[in-house]
């Protein structure tokens, strides 16, 4: 009994560990016709490229994925083949071009899911030492009487000045 709990625990603890990444993937769903407006069906090659701009300029991700459409509609998670190593930190557009035709015109600007928008509401003391990136907390960010690296007279039982104090005796 007590090693099934403790494998329990184990699972518990690794499981918590592996699903709290955030995915780095997006899902994207659509409907494709042709010039007459009628809905495709069969095997298609979508080309998808996310660029910083509404028209023009480079690509800076893409990639390709192979869809059976039925009744023209597709759902793809993008990010599946070619990681999306982008900050989401500037509008952003979206190109898809079908098989090798011309990409489609205008490109989709991507928008925020409704709940991510509270992610500028940090409530306050929420935010944990092991979520702070090395070396992200700097002088300018400090208490003025705070000082990096310490300086000034140590105290308690060490004598000297920071920052290299002796244990007093």
């Amino acid at each position: 009994m007590k090693n099934l709990l403790s494998i329990c625990l184990i699972l518990f603890v690794l499981g918590g560990t592996l699903f709290s990444q955030i995915p780095q993937t997006m899902s994207y769903q659509g409907i494709l016709a042709d010039n007459s407006g009628n809905l495709l069906n069969g095997s298609y090659t979508l080309t998808f490229k996310i660029y910083t701009a509404a028209s023009g300029g480079s690509p800076l991700w893409q990639e390709n994925q192979v869809l059976i459409l039925t009744d023209g509609m597709f759902n793809v998670i993008l990010g599946s083949v070619t990681p999306l190593n982008l900050g989401f930190d500037v509008p952003y557009w979206l190109g898809v071009t079908i098989d090798t035709g011309t990409e489609l015109s205008p490109r989709i600007e991507l928008t925020s899911a409704a709940y991510s928008l509270n992610a500028n509401n940090v409530m306050d003391n929420s935010i944990i030492t092991s979520k702070i990136a090395d070396g992200a907390v700097t002088q300018v960010k400090l208490d003025p009487s705070i000082s990096l690296p310490p300086g000034g007279t140590a105290g308690g039982d060490l004598t000297g000045t920071y920052p290299d104090p002796t244990v007093g005796g």
